[in-house]
């Protein structure tokens, strides 16, 4: 678990390249929009979560060939929440399906706004105050 830009914590077993770079990516992204533009609510948690998964490259909610993710797994879910807290929550009891959702939906929102740029021109635009528009 990430504790903002602050640290990153996991167990034993979550001592793994995936995991460690899922919450280093949390870490650097509240970094770089802001810390409390992050408490704000200025980052949608879907997109928190989803960006870090994609920086992962986590095979367990991505399709990744020769080290290339080509796209994520499929998964049934409708509505992404926003709200970190509902997230956890949701998180707790399905959370492979809520994970790829995220994941899904940011890759499609860096097709969308110029990959890895949009994103460092998301965090800019975050940062000095605009609201996330996704």
């Amino acid at each position: 678990m990430a504790y903002l830009n602050t640290f990153v914590f996991v167990y034993p077993d979550g001592a793994t390249v995936p995991i460690l770079a899922h919450e280093v990516a949390h870490a650097e992204l509240h970094k770089r929009v802001g810390v409390l533009r992050f408490i704000g609510g200025a980052v949608p948690a879907w997109f928190d979560e989803g960006l870090a998964v994609y920086i992962s490259g986590d095979e367990r909610y991505l399709d990744v060939k020769n080290g290339t993710i080509i796209g994520c797994r499929d998964t049934e879910l409708a509505e992404l929440p926003s709200d970190g807290r509902l997230f956890r929550h949701l998180a707790a009891s399905n959370a492979n399906a809520l994970y790829t959702a995220s994941a899904c939906k940011v890759i499609d929102w860096m097709n969308e706004h110029d990959g890895m740029r949009g994103v460092i021109r998301f965090e800019q635009s975050v940062r000095s105050g605009t609201a996330f528009s996704g």
